[in-house]
Formats: C-alpha cells, structure tokens, sequence
C-alpha cells in the first residue's frame, strides 16, 4: 500500500481507509478481512495513487 492504512473495528464491521496502489492490493486486502473471524461485513473507503505520484 502507499502510507498509512487505517483499520476501524465496530461491532463486526470493519472499514479500511487509506491509498493502494492497484485493484489487485485492493481486492487481496479486502479479501484477507473479510475472511477474519468475527467480520460481518468490509466498508471500502481505500483510494487509489496514480503510479507518477508513487516515490518507487
């Protein structure tokens, strides 16, 4: 991911914020959450950084 990724945790629901740098990042992040024990539902609120922003 690029920076920070922030995890918020409420009664089962969990929300991802923060940048990634492609829709596979995304879809693998998600994935893993939604598969954890407890989780019953995934808020996606991760954007995206365009790759000339990126410091690689």
């Amino acid at each position: 991911s690029h920076g920070t990724l922030n995890v918020i945790v409420e009664n089962g629901v969990v929300q991802l914020w923060g940048y990634v740098d492609s829709e596979k990042e995304r879809q693998a992040m998600t994935l893993v959450v939604e598969n954890a024990e407890g989780v019953s539902a995934v808020e996606d609120h991760l954007g995206y950084v365009a790759p000339y922003l990126r410091a690689d």
